[in-house]
């Protein structure tokens, strides 16, 4: 399992996700932040940015804060 730390920004205008030089992803979602909805979005962009399958990630820290932590099984 690998840990990655995630700044999530939701309710953004075009869904993106880049590393910053610290090695944070920083992932813009389109979705509010309602019922996990943001929280679900940033795990496929995860996931997408990764080549994984979206079952693969999963939100361990952080689930209602910008700053995230996500648990990738491998």
């Amino acid at each position: 399992m690998k840990n990655i730390t995630a700044k999530v920004y939701p309710n953004s205008r075009e869904a993106s996700v880049k590393e910053t030089e610290k090695g944070i992803l920083e992932i813009r979602v389109k979705s509010v932040p309602e019922k996990g909805k943001a929280n679900k979005e940033a795990a496929a962009a995860i996931a997408d940015f990764l080549g994984i399958p979206k079952s693969a990630v999963k939100i361990t820290k952080g689930s209602r804060s910008k700053n995230k932590v996500f648990t990738i099984d491998e």
